[in-house]
């Protein structure tokens, strides 16, 4: 059965939407999941991507001060330049990937490969991160993506299933039953230890990873 969309029910749909976000703290979400798991004292960068990655970053610098070493924020909208000159803004496309997604996702390999004064690596993840940072191997390309995405949004399914039929797409293309997800298939390895710090809450999640070599 289908029900047409009326402004009563955009309204509570908003007021809903609203309500969600000013009930999520994000300062007091993310400074449990880092006491957690214990790096609180650590030297740390942070990487945030998704539509939500300008106020994650901020939350976290403002919970780790001085610990923070390096900050890589990629976003959808606004300023790519920051007052703080160890925070980098790369602009991505959203809700389809493109060539800013593309320049996103290189420029988060060549992060997490550079400099190694942090003791770990901080990840926030929000919704629209799988178009913002996108790093497509070979044979699929960022055409193959922005299609995929394109078809997925116009069949009105959900992030679940995208998420499922870009990384089965990309399984099949590279002749392999299983392979990291086409919006950020990194082919290098990410050297040392790995926890995962918290699940998700309202579409955001933190992932901390440890550059110190396994015990």
């Amino acid at each position: 059965m289908q029900v047409g969309v009326t402004k009563e029910l955009v309204n509570d749909a908003l007021a809903i939407s609203d309500a969600w976000s000013s009930e999520l703290d994000l300062r007091d979400l993310i400074e449990a999941e880092l006491r957690a798991s214990g790096v609180l004292n650590l030297r740390v960068d942070v990487v945030a991507v998704g539509k939500a990655a300008r106020e994650m970053a901020s939350a976290a610098r403002d919970v780790l001060t001085e610990h923070v070493q390096r900050q890589l924020v990629i976003v959808d909208e606004g300023p790519a330049i920051s007052l703080d000159v160890d925070v980098e803004f790369v602009i991505g496309e959203h809700p389809r990937p493109g060539l800013g997604s593309l320049m996103a996702g290189e420029r988060l390999v060549e992060f997490l490969e550079g400099s190694k004064n942090a003791e770990c690596t901080i990840f926030l993840i929000s919704g629209g991160a799988s178009s913002l940072c996108a790093l497509p191997q070979s044979p699929v390309d960022l055409d193959d993506l922005g299609e995929l995405f394109a078809a997925v949004l116009e069949s009105g399914a959900d992030i679940t299933t995208l998420n499922q039929l870009a990384c089965g797409e990309f399984a099949d293309r590279r002749g392999r039953d299983t392979s990291p997800c086409p919006d950020l298939a990194l082919d290098r390895p990410h050297h040392g230890r790995q926890r995962r710090v918290g699940g998700a809450l309202g579409g955001v999640g933190l992932d901390v990873r440890l550059h110190a070599a396994a015990s």
